[in-house]
């Protein structure tokens, strides 16, 4: 670890607006909770891996893109900071909600440079449920591809009188409509703000 002391320092502060006070914590957990239906010692998981990108941005030679739901905790925290500004800068002027469908972040050089130093830091992968990897948006986006494409041949077969074209649409589309349901499931995409 390249700076012990700062890395201890961030970890037992409560908040980057709140030095003595666990209320702005407390709010960002609670709003944790309503979005994305997390149980306490998830929040504190969560809480912990946001104060790690903290310490990430501050060692980092070049700027680092949180993910989804790190992002979601900083907006919270710290609204009006320079990294916040950096991440409205990576996705383009506008600051992408937490339950964008759009996995295109984790392609971005400033996505991988975090996972990258992440590991070198602490020594660990990243928790693929709060850092997702381009295996798992790549397996998202066959899923919807397979999911469409199913769909559409469906709707073709049935059109067409043919079993086995309506057949083969829903041999792609139940598949892939169970993946995005049951086992694409992580926390970096909340049903909605709340």
């Amino acid at each position: 670890m390249r700076d012990d002391k700062l890395w201890h320092e961030i970890k037992a502060a409560p908040s980057a607006l709140a030095t003595a006070d666990l209320t702005v914590e407390w709010a960002i957990c609670k709003s944790l909770h309503r979005t994305f239906q997390l149980s306490k010692d998830n929040c504190v998981i969560l809480m912990l891996e946001y104060r790690r990108f903290r310490y990430l941005h501050d060692i980092a030679d070049g700027p680092l893109l949180p993910s989804p739901l790190i992002a979601f905790i900083q907006a919270r925290d710290t609204p009006n900071s320079t990294a916040f500004a950096e991440r409205k800068r990576w996705w383009g002027g506008a600051v992408r909600p937490a339950n964008s469908a759009l996995s295109s972040f984790v392609h971005e050089p400033a996505y991988q440079r975090a996972l990258d130093l992440y590991q070198q830091e602490f020594g660990a992968t990243p928790p693929y449920q709060i850092w997702p990897t381009r295996l798992q948006a790549q397996r998202k986006n066959q899923a919807y591809l397979a999911c469409g494409l199913g769909l559409v041949i469906s709707i073709i077969g049935r059109g067409a009188q043919s079993g086995t074209a309506a057949t083969l649409g829903y041999v792609l589309f139940i598949p892939a409509i169970a993946y995005l349901i049951f086992f694409d499931h992580h926390w970096a995409e909340p049903p909605g703000d709340a």
